[in-house]
């Protein structure tokens, strides 16, 4: 009888924004385990690296890459992001790897492009700082899409990216023919629709992903006389700020994360809140 295999480590990409984040010493020393690679997207300006910096990195040896664009100019980096970001998930996928990818950024125009990458069984998310990035892959797993294999410990290796379709191809539907063979197909309209609505219908997502915690602080930041003077009431506040797409479990590891962060403390019956400022 063959011997059982373990399950892979996921490995944990952390591409960072450095135009957009500036991490410290202290954060890059938060990375440990071979499982993490590191990823430093720098712009041309920024030739020049402080010594402490420079230190901190030492240890991760070939775990840490530095990608520097050419041009200077608006989303110029975040392209470079991208491309890398695409080129990072065809070669773990070709290989057999499993692989997560987190984003420490402030920008949320990635948000899109990650909404499709989902759809591509890639798990990839953002974060605001690597701490975050962290206790999001370390904590309440990335979402992986529903049958992706490469995102599942436990799964088999997932299929080449030539073997996923782009687009599903539709099937046509059978043909309705009596017994006769004269008969006229049933109507199905009806039973299509409704059943096209039930598929279309998600429930609700019960694991958090790694830029829940930017949103929510996003929301709490921009609208600051909406904010809860309850924890229950914070509970119902987080799914709505998350579109009313995910399940009270994963609105209290959010609110246990903005806890553990100080952005929210829990005084008897009330909320103190301390949200950190936003980029201007």
């Amino acid at each position: 009888m063959p011997e059982r295999l373990k399950p892979l480590k996921p490995q944990t990409f952390l591409l960072v924004d450095f135009e957009n984040v500036q991490p410290t010493a202290k954060d890059f020393a938060l990375l440990k385990g071979k499982e993490c690679q590191l990823l430093i997207f720098h712009g041309p300006h920024q030739k020049k690296f402080d010594s402490d910096l420079v230190v901190a990195w030492q240890p991760l040896g070939d775990r840490v890459r530095f990608i520097q664009s050419s041009k200077s100019g608006k989303n110029a980096l975040d392209f470079h992001i991208a491309f890398c970001l695409g080129q990072l998930h065809q070669e773990n996928v070709a290989a057999g790897r499993v692989a997560r990818y987190i984003v420490v950024s402030k920008d949320r125009g990635f948000d899109p492009l990650f909404e499709f990458m989902r759809t591509l069984q890639c798990s990839v998310g953002r974060a605001t700082s690597i701490a975050e990035g962290l206790a999001v892959a370390a904590g309440p797993r990335i979402k992986p899409p529903p049958g992706s294999g490469e995102n599942d410990p436990g799964s088999a290796s997932p299929r080449p990216a030539s073997a996923r379709p782009l687009v599903k191809a539709t099937r046509p539907a059978p043909s309705v023919i009596g017994v006769t063979g004269n008969k006229e197909p049933a109507p199905a309209t009806t039973v299509d629709k409704k059943s096209a609505k039930s598929k279309a219908a998600k429930s609700p997502r019960a694991e958090m992903e790694a830029d829940d915690i930017a949103k929510v602080i996003d929301e709490l930041r921009t609208h600051p006389k909406n904010r809860p003077t309850k924890r229950k009431t914070l509970e119902r506040h987080v799914v709505n700020m998350l579109g009313n797409s995910v399940t009270t479990e994963v609105s209290q590891a959010v609110i246990a994360e903005l806890e553990r962060r100080g952005v929210v403390k829990f005084k008897d019956k009330s909320i103190e809140y301390k949200i950190p400022k936003g980029k201007k």
